[in-house]
């Protein structure tokens, strides 16, 4: 039986802020866009889907095709972190 769970959804435990500004560098130059990392960071600090809106909206870019390509570039990099052996 379990008795706790711990979840971590951006950056508690894990600091995946880095992941999700490269995700949205690598969406923004799909659409041949670019924006600081600070700046990026910063809007994804707040949460993720605050970042993604106002990077869409701020670039008049569709929101929902923005969102699917770093949500895609997200988990491809979590996926190739996760696989890599420890060192």
């Amino acid at each position: 039986m379990i008795k706790y769970l711990i979840w971590d959804a951006g950056g508690t435990l894990f600091d995946t802020y880095p992941a999700v500004v490269e995700a949205c560098h690598a969406a923004l130059s799909g659409f041949g866009k670019e924006a600081p990392s600070a700046w990026v960071m910063a809007l994804c600090k707040q949460t993720t889907s605050y970042g993604i809106h106002t990077l869409a909206n701020t670039f008049a870019l569709d929101e929902e095709t923005f969102n699917s390509i770093s949500s895609a570039r997200m988990r491809t990099s979590a996926n190739s972190t996760s696989r890599r052996s420890p060192a």
